[in-house]
């Protein structure tokens, strides 16, 4: 057999490097040790192809151990080039996105000058007369509802008041919104002025019940000379407020005198000291300012209804109590007299107030009127209490709690019916009265003046 030929045929292709004896040397080797492994094969048996097929098995195919002592000698050169493929590839890859980053730094950096270029001209232009006088500004309130994107707040009003009182005092301005839920103020001196919103719900959502401040909100604001400024204020939506009824746990001798209950619940603008935790109601953030929410006063029948339609008068003052204009001096506990507007008293089973806690400041229970204490009043306190006290405070008194309150909680989406417990001081008082009205004429009572529980 020519070993040779098929020796040669296992090389692969030639490769740039290669020493140029390397695939000789293999094959002179490689067909000597298969030339002495034939000789041995004859010497055994005379059959040459018995022979040649016993070195075959022992050495295996030709052509696959020249290949393999080929790679063995060039592996290291191969893995070489191979590298250096790669890194040749890499280093084009890299050479392009750094002039595809350079091309995009160049288009930007045009685009920039163009803007600059076009900004100088504008500003080199000759400046249009203002329709605003040197030291004056305007500002207008554009209001919506929910959102930034949501539908005008149309007919709902906005106080402004501040730098103008220093020429005109006590001058506030009241504006309401147009159809486009907007409301200008000015021309006016520049300088710091505050604004307020008080909302009960817009026309279609009518929040329902006397004495009631709704959502309020109040910030201040900066004019500046010559400039017509726009302030966005999102008002809360329907779904801010909720239905609440109330139950009354009158006792049994009790619950059928026909009394009235006065409830006041706690709110941003009843004087409370901020340094008593639970005290203020939780507030609605919208678009970054915070409405405060206020339920104000409800009159609550025996039969849980509330009479709506009445107007709240402080009489003679409420003492310790304080608050509201009826305030006096800690020893100068006064009558409370609650008086009732000539309109139809209506009754309702719930009112529609914000969503959000409210404690309980005070409660009085209410009888009708009789003279001489007022002609005019309709209705008076018999008893009272109160959950909270005047005490000295930074810039006059504030009320704090006597002790913790009991605190209501007006969740959205529901009817939220709230218990009112009445504290024993309150009913013990309530019986003193009506014992003291029980007496025979002849006998003392003082009825000009209704008791008043734990001020």
């Amino acid at each position: 057999m020519d070993w040779p030929e098929i020796i040669i045929e296992g090389f692969p292709e030639p490769r740039d490097g290669e020493p140029p004896n390397l695939r000789g040397d293999i094959a002179d080797e490689l067909n000597d040790h298969l030339a002495c492994a034939m000789q041995r094969e004859l010497r055994r048996t005379d059959d040459p192809a018995a022979a040649e097929h016993a070195v075959l098995d022992r050495f295996g195919d030709p052509k696959r151990i020249a290949r393999r002592l080929w790679w063995d000698a060039m592996k290291e050169q191969v893995m070489k080039d191979r590298i250096m493929i790669a890194a040749m590839i890499v280093s084009v890859v890299t050479c392009l996105a750094v002039g595809v980053f350079a091309w995009m730094t160049v288009q930007q950096g045009r685009e920039a000058n163009q803007a600059i270029l076009a900004e100088l001209k504008s500003l080199s232009k000759p400046a249009e007369p203002s329709e605003i006088p040197g030291d004056w500004s305007k500002v207008t309130f554009r209001c919506v509802v929910g959102d930034r994107q949501g539908r005008p707040a149309v007919g709902v009003k906005l106080s402004l008041g501040g730098a103008m009182e220093a020429q005109t005092p006590n001058k506030t301005l009241f504006k309401q919104t147009d159809s486009e839920g907007k409301v200008t103020f000015g021309p006016m001196p520049a300088g710091e002025y505050w604004w307020g919103a008080q909302f009960a719900g817009l026309a279609g959502d009518h929040v329902s019940g006397a004495q009631h401040l709704g959502f309020s909100l109040h910030e201040s604001i900066t004019l500046y000379p010559t400039r017509h400024q726009e302030v966005v204020v999102v008002f809360p939506s329907s779904d801010a407020f909720t239905d609440i009824a109330f139950a009354v746990d009158w006792p049994a001798d009790l619950k059928d005198k026909g009394f009235l209950l006065y409830c006041e619940f706690n709110n941003p603008f009843g004087g409370y000291s901020p340094g008593y935790p639970g005290t203020q109601p939780d507030g609605l953030r919208l678009d970054g300012r915070v409405w405060r929410p206020a339920f104000g006063q409800v009159v609550i029948g025996s039969d849980g209804r509330i009479r709506d339609g009445w107007t709240l008068w402080p009489g003679q003052g409420m003492g310790r109590m304080g608050g509201y204009g009826m305030g006096g001096p800690a020893s100068e506990p006064k009558t409370v007299l609650y008086k009732i507007s000539g309109q139809t008293i209506t009754e309702q089973k719930s009112v529609r107030r914000p969503a959000a806690s409210y404690p309980l400041a005070q409660l009085a229970v209410l009888v009708p009127a009789k003279p001489p204490n007022d002609p005019e009043a309709i209705w008076q306190s018999c008893a009272t209490h109160s959950f909270l006290e005047t005490a000295p405070g930074m810039g006059g008194e504030v009320r704090q709690p006597v002790d913790k309150p009991p605190v209501f909680v007006a969740e959205r989406g529901k009817l939220n019916t709230w218990k009112i417990t009445l504290p024993d001081e309150l009913l013990k008082a309530v019986r003193e009265y009506l014992a003291a009205e029980t007496q025979p004429a002849s006998e003392p009572a003082d009825v000009a003046s209704p008791r008043v529980g734990r001020m």
